[in-house]
């Protein structure tokens, strides 16, 4: 597959049956998804053990002790890109989250057609425990034209915004490894 995702769990069963179905109902297929536990307590295993099971885009990994964030997040990088060594894309996903069926698709289809670009993202919606939109406000950051990494480091700490969208964009792989995966530093998402 071209698309790898990696999704770290950590005691969110009841939300994760609908993200993993979001995931994999996307209009685009192709892809490999791993799952890594963080040594949830709760129904967590169960479920993604299940979702392995089902199909065969999807592993499962689990920590006996917690891991936390930072070294989880880049570890499901790590143990994606050993899992699909084809892929030359790279996203990941949340365990509390729902996907649109073309998220994938669209994401695909803007990344390769440019060229040069090393990711894409969605602007994300936000939701109540009832399932009404939030209001969000713009969220939508370009650097596409700005030359230099030091000019696209200070237009960011400028206009910073849509980071948290960011995150969960498709992302080209070697671009990733280059700029060091998930790394212990403040605000690693960013």
């Amino acid at each position: 597959p071209l698309v790898v995702l990696g999704m770290t769990l950590y005691n969110k069963a009841s939300h994760l049956p609908e993200a993993l179905d979001s995931l994999l109902s996307q209009t685009y297929t192709d892809f490999r998804l791993v799952l890594l536990d963080d040594a949830s307590a709760d129904g967590t295993e169960a479920i993604a053990r299940a979702c392995a099971a089902r199909d065969p885009r999807v592993s499962y990994v689990r920590h006996d002790t917690r891991q936390a964030m930072v070294a989880t997040w880049h570890e499901v990088a790590e143990l994606a890109f050993a899992a699909c060594p084809s892929a030359r894309y790279f996203a990941w996903v949340s365990d509390h989250d729902r996907w649109h069926p073309r998220w994938l698709d669209r994401l695909l289809g803007e990344i390769e057609s440019a060229p040069g670009t090393v990711l894409v993202y969605p602007i994300t919606r936000r939701t109540a425990q009832d399932g009404s939109e939030l209001e969000k406000g713009a969220r939508l950051f370009d650097t596409a034209g700005v030359g230099t990494a030091r000019a696209r480091w200070s237009h960011f700490c400028r206009e910073g915004i849509g980071s948290g969208d960011m995150v969960y964009g498709l992302m080209d792989i070697e671009a990733l490894r280059a700029a060091g995966i998930f790394r212990p530093v403040l605000r690693p998402d960013r």
